[in-house]
């Protein structure tokens, strides 16, 4: 099912559906009469794109997502529980991996999770007494990536002892169920980017867990300033696209399965 969706979301990001428009117009331009259905539909995947690979647009998209929590540190638990009762552990959310042979494990990461896994780490070395959990199952790779953030926190200088490994979610929804089992009702901060953060608060929120929130891995930063660049098409603006997109259908599917 993890999979399925995953395939699914993917098919409505940017660029599929440019394609998809593109390749029509081309169908009716080349094998039909019905040229003026053709050049609409070829417009319009050029527009679509020029829109979705705009800086502006993709801020536009994202940053509302990623602005629903503030950084750890920043946020309320300076003066609310974190101030008050000692964080027990520092749950960490894999984002994806790809292992491959050769390859230092650092490369193994997608650059979400590995964000995600140094945040981590830096939060749980402000509660000396906390304890990592890394969730992460195996999706399609053989080796579950929350051994492989094991193994790189390891090297990183964490101890074996103070880290806990939850290798079975598949995705946010299973890893909720699974880490409610290790945290039961102790105060923890949870880990993730930004743009998942509200989705994740939701879905541990569903089951009674209330987390700190230390949203990373922040795409849309603040556009202070005129910046020449930000005019051009750019690929990261299609990323910012793809993750609103992502996130929006995420949210979308745990509510029709009452899982939020």
């Amino acid at each position: 099912m993890a999979l399925a969706k995953m395939l699914v979301y993917r098919l409505f990001f940017p660029l599929p559906v440019v394609l998809f428009f593109l390749f029509g117009g081309l169908y009716f331009l080349w094998f039909t009469k019905r040229h003026n259905v053709g050049k609409s539909l070829v417009t319009l995947s050029g527009l679509l794109l020029l829109l979705c690979s705009s800086m502006v647009f993709g801020f536009l998209s994202l940053r509302p997502v990623e602005t629903q929590y503030r950084p750890y540190g920043l946020g309320f638990e300076i003066d609310g529980p974190a101030g008050k009762y000692p964080v027990k552990y520092v749950v960490v959310l894999g984002g994806g991996q790809h292992s491959q042979a050769g390859l230092p494990l650092t490369s193994f990461l997608t650059h979400e999770s590995l964000v995600r896994l140094i945040e981590g780490i830096r939060i749980n070395r402000q509660h000396k007494e906390s304890r990592l959990v890394l969730a992460g199952g195996k999706g399609l790779d053989s080796m579950p990536e929350a051994e492989t953030m094991q193994a790189i926190a390891l090297d990183l200088g964490v101890k074996a002892e103070d880290m806990i490994v939850e290798a079975q979610g598949r995705d946010t929804a299973e890893q909720v169920k699974f880490i409610q089992n290790i945290v039961g009702d102790s105060l923890f901060v949870l880990v993730t980017s930004a743009a998942h953060m509200p989705r994740a608060m939701a879905l541990f929120a569903k089951n009674g867990l209330k987390p700190i929130p230390a949203p990373t891995g922040q795409y849309s930063r603040d556009m202070r300033g005129f910046r020449p660049d930000i005019l051009f098409p750019r690929a990261e603006g299609v990323r910012m696209v793809e993750r609103a997109i992502y996130e929006f259908l995420g949210t979308w599917w745990a509510r029709l399965t009452k899982q939020i």
